[in-house]
């Protein structure tokens, strides 16, 4: 008897156009199927803008149109590189500076330089070598970057420009 009374409630739900469940005319499956499919339907892909970066720009031309110079954030702070260095400081992008075993110039940087953009970074890297003379004094110059957690190198500033690990 049970399966009897299953049955005919499931040829009642999902056969019979019923008004009490018929929604614009529709059976109860109809309106079901669409409900599920729109509940369920795949994501919509964003095919502009896939990723945050392009995958086929190479790293050391994809700010070349950039004309941004380390002046303008000295002017931004009255005039004086150093007041740019301790705001570096103030927001945990510098931690410190000093030589490693082979004589070469280390820039420790924190977790402010980590949150920062590729372009950022550049910038910071860029104004730092602007500031110092690190690259201008020699050109075979260079110096690390090394984040403070870990004293690994996380780049190398030279006269061509930042490579990040």
């Amino acid at each position: 008897m049970r399966i009897v009374i299953s049955f005919f409630v499931l040829f009642c739900i999902f056969a019979m156009p019923t008004n009490g469940f018929a929604q614009n005319g529709k059976s109860l499956k109809a309106y079901l199927s669409e409900a599920a499919s729109y509940i369920w339907a795949p994501p919509v892909p964003n095919f502009k803008s896939p990723h945050l970066h392009d995958a086929r720009t190479p790293h050391n031309t994809q700010w070349q149109d950039n004309n941004w110079t380390p002046q303008e954030w000295t002017d931004a702070r009255g005039g004086n590189p150093m007041n740019v260095i301790q705001g570096f400081y103030d927001a945990d992008i510098i931690r410190d500076q000093n030589f490693n075993k082979d004589e070469v110039p280390v820039l420790i940087v924190g977790q402010g330089f980590i949150n920062l953009s590729d372009g950022e970074k550049r910038r910071v890297a860029m104004y730092v070598d602007d500031t110092y003379g690190i690259t201008r004094s020699n050109p075979q110059a260079a110096y690390l970057l090394e984040f403070y957690k870990k004293s690994k190198a996380v780049g190398i500033f030279t006269k061509d420009g930042l490579q990040l690990q």
